[in-house]
């Protein structure tokens, strides 16, 4: 169960808590923090979070809020940057489905940006997550590559792409490897159109339709 980190207060209206991460199973592991924010029923299907990053900020934990309020249960770690995060990413998954106010024998996962690329290389190994949302990249692949099966995951994965993101033809090959991959493209995006605090990329109507389309995929794969 998630352990509150420090005071674990509340502060500028937010819905969850800073917790600290449980890397006791990983040997020679460094002491990591999260976000969780549950729903005001106090339960609900759980939801990973990776930040832009890997490394946690006021985004990803309005995401997790954001969550929370649409009735999930919601972690976000915050992982190493350009650094081995994988011990980070399974005592996050370990931790929300062993918290009391997750329901559910699997967790879905969401990543933007550089938080999906890892997300989506550490998923062939993470069994209990039941479906992934990428916003905003793919696998990288060499060009005219296909990637290899095995080192992707095979559970339903969701990409949101705006169609001026740089990465849209790697999207489209990763698309193609996977008989559960759906990529939808928004129309006029770029990179990082998610983000409202990126003012020169946050496309605010292509973000409401894919957080829209991100909350439905959810509702019908956990």
């Amino acid at each position: 169960m998630a352990r509150e980190h420090g005071r674990g207060q509340r502060g500028h209206g937010r819905a969850g808590s800073d917790v600290e991460l449980d890397l006791r199973e990983h040997a020679g592991a460094d002491k990591a923090s999260a976000y969780h924010a549950v729903p005001a029923s106090g339960r609900g299907r759980g939801v990973l979070v990776l930040d832009e990053s890997g490394a946690l900020g006021d985004f990803g934990r309005d995401v997790c809020d954001r969550l929370a309020r649409a009735g999930f249960a919601a972690l976000a770690p915050d992982l190493p940057v350009g650094g081995a995060a994988r011990a980070r990413i399974d005592a996050a998954v370990r931790q929300l489905l062993d918290d009391q106010a997750t329901d559910g024998p699997r967790i879905g996962a969401l990543g933007f940006e550089e938080g999906a690329m890892r997300l989506i290389e550490a998923a062939s190994d993470l069994r209990r997550i039941g479906c992934i949302v990428a916003f905003g990249v793919a696998a990288p692949l060499a060009e005219d590559a296909e990637p290899a099966a095995g080192s992707l995951p095979s559970v339903p994965l969701l990409l949101l792409l705006g169609d001026r993101d740089e990465r849209v033809e790697e999207a489209r090959r990763l698309e193609r490897s996977l008989t559960a991959c759906h990529l939808q493209l928004l129309a006029g995006a770029g990179a990082g159109f998610m983000n409202p605090a990126r003012a020169d990329r946050h496309d605010a109507t292509a973000a409401a339709s894919a957080w829209d389309a991100a909350l439905a995929f959810l509702e019908a794969s956990l």
